[in-house]
């Protein structure tokens, strides 16, 4: 595990991305590769995923945008969603992070490590009336 000291600039980049879904209600699992940038934006950076999602049957294209601010300095970041609602707030200066986000009556927890200069992985596990789930992406650095 490696501490992180400035998250803006650690994050900054391109990451190829690979991640795994078990949905335990449905007892079926999925996987997306694809590729995710951190792109300045700002004092915050812009993070937008694109990749191929498998799901069961389904196969297709799948993104997520999100925005990273970064109020108080390098170290902290506060994730918030496209439209600007709260995700999590992150801080890796330990090399890890513990995070949660309610959605309705589900519970999103999460951890993220950091591996390495070029490697990191966020987990989470989903818990509630609607899901029961659990998600791993790993992050290798591409530029």
């Amino acid at each position: 595990m490696r501490q992180v000291s400035d998250l803006r600039a650690f994050l900054a980049g391109t990451w190829h991305v690979d991640r795994s879904v078990l949905d335990r209600r449905q007892a079926s699992t999925g996987e997306l590769n694809g590729l995710a940038r951190f792109t300045p934006f700002g004092r915050s950076l812009l993070y937008e995923e694109r990749g191929t999602l498998t799901f069961g049957a389904h196969r297709g294209p799948a993104e997520q945008h999100l925005k990273f601010e970064f109020p108080d300095g390098e170290t902290q970041a506060r994730v918030r969603f496209r439209d600007g609602r709260p995700f999590h707030e992150l801080d890796l200066s330990d090399g890890e992070a513990n995070v949660s986000h309610p959605c309705g009556d589900d519970l999103y927890e999460g951890r993220f490590v950091v591996i390495d200069a070029g490697h990191w992985r966020s987990s989470w596990q989903v818990a509630g009336p609607r899901k029961d789930q659990e998600i791993v992406t790993h992050y290798i650095r591409l530029c």
